[in-house]
């Protein structure tokens, strides 16, 4: 199938598009830009505030002198891409590019179980050759398994029993595989060819020899297509756009049917969204790249409410566990001076939490609902943290409960 543009909506709405001002204020008020800071949010009591917790050492995989990634034999975490928990196996998943890997940890002893390598690396920045990329667990009573893309145009599929790969699917391209979500009703991954030319869509079974069902073709999409998720609530997913023909801040959420492998609406951003992450009730959480993250009501696509506490965000996670939504603003700007942070926001009150100062580049974030615990992969960065000063996951954690949770 070819999307030749979005088919729901009219002239992008006017959000206001405020400058992320609130950090000029915080610094006004005595707060440290970029530093961990609780949030009242109006009643007079503080929201908990997330700090570092522990660190995570990367280290580098045995005989690993076939990765071609800068690093690849040494101690620490150059390039990575995507993070993900899976809470009921209780493991932490990382798209290392460093060591060519996928690196697993268990997350209530913080040990690392697993590093699965053998994957395309990344060759000084050349993103779209590079490997891992996206990952996610397919799970059934029968089956866990590690999905994850990787270049050239493959997903390749881990046995968690064994730690081994043991399929590699082509999506029929010429660059990265990238993104993904999975729909466990339909037994179904989507997978997103982002830098080929036009992007594409691929609609996977999950189900041995894992066919692909089919595609969708992004022809007036020209900056790729990001974060997916699939939606419980209405049997859908959902795909960030950033652009459609090179229009800046043309961005949509293409609302997309996993049965027919069509795209029903489409839903203007007025940004570049990248990072997308779905919470309670019929709202999610767009992480821009370009501007500030918004709050979109997915019934209607309406705008709700921006966030201009912080900008330029690529992964977006929601943790049910607390109800908060974490953003990796990487690339965060204040004053035209790059200030990179992790984002949170309070799903449950939908105001801004807190930010955490980053390293620049920092994209990536993950949360487990068992503990509660956020995990944020990070470059070298000695002057934020002795502990990483080669580069390593950070593990943040609450101070405290909120809203009468133990």
């Amino acid at each position: 199938m070819v999307w030749l543009g979005p088919r729901v909506g009219s002239a992008m709405r006017g959000a206001g598009w405020l400058l992320p001002l609130g950090f000029a204020f915080a610094a006004l008020l005595g707060y440290s830009v970029g530093s961990a800071f609780a949030h009242d949010n109006g009643d007079g009591k503080n929201e908990e505030s997330f700090g570092l917790a522990s660190t995570l050492s990367v280290p580098a995989p045995a005989n690993n002198t076939a990765c071609p990634s800068t690093g690849a034999t040494s101690t620490g975490l150059a390039s990575f891409d995507i993070s993900f928990v899976d809470s009921e196996l209780g493991l932490y998943f990382l798209a290392d590019r460093t060591h060519c890997s996928v690196d697993i940890w268990n997350t209530e002893t913080n040990a690392l179980v697993a590093q699965v390598n053998g994957f395309a690396g990344i060759t000084g920045t050349n993103f779209d050759e590079a490997g891992p990329n996206g990952v996610l667990t397919v799970v059934t009573p029968t089956v866990k398994q590690a999905w994850v893309g990787n270049y050239p145009s493959e997903v390749e599929i881990i046995d968690l029993t064994t730690n081994a790969v043991i399929k590699t699917i082509s999506t029929g391209g010429t660059k990265r595989a990238d993104e993904m979500a999975y729909d466990p009703k339909d037994g179904i991954v989507v997978v997103a060819n982002d830098a080929d030319s036009p992007p594409f869509l691929s609609f996977i079974s999950t189900t041995a020899p894992y066919p692909i069902l089919g595609t969708i073709t992004f022809s007036t999409a020209t900056n790729g297509l990001e974060q997916s998720a699939w939606s419980p609530r209405t049997g859908l997913f959902y795909l960030s756009v950033p652009e459609l023909g090179g229009v800046l801040d043309s961005g949509v959420i293409a609302v997309i049917d996993p049965t027919t492998r069509t795209i029903i609406k489409s839903y203007p951003t007025g940004c570049e969204p990248a990072g997308l992450a779905l919470g309670p009730e019929k709202f999610a959480y767009v992480g821009c790249s370009d501007k500030s993250t918004e709050q979109i009501n997915l019934a209607s696509g309406h705008i709700m409410k921006v966030f201009p506490q912080f900008n330029s965000t690529d992964e977006v996670w929601f943790n049910p566990e607390d109800g908060h939504y974490f953003g990796a603003a990487g690339n965060n700007v204040v004053n035209n001076v790059s200030t990179p942070v992790l984002g949170i926001i309070d799903g449950q009150t939908r105001k801004f939490d807190q930010v955490i100062s980053t390293v620049k580049g920092d994209h990536s974030v993950a949360a487990d609902s068992d503990n509660g615990h956020v995990y944020l992969p990070s470059v070298a960065k000695p002057a934020n943290d002795s502990s990483c000063t080669l580069g390593c996951v950070e593990v943040l954690a609450a101070d405290h409960k909120e809203h009468g949770k133990e």
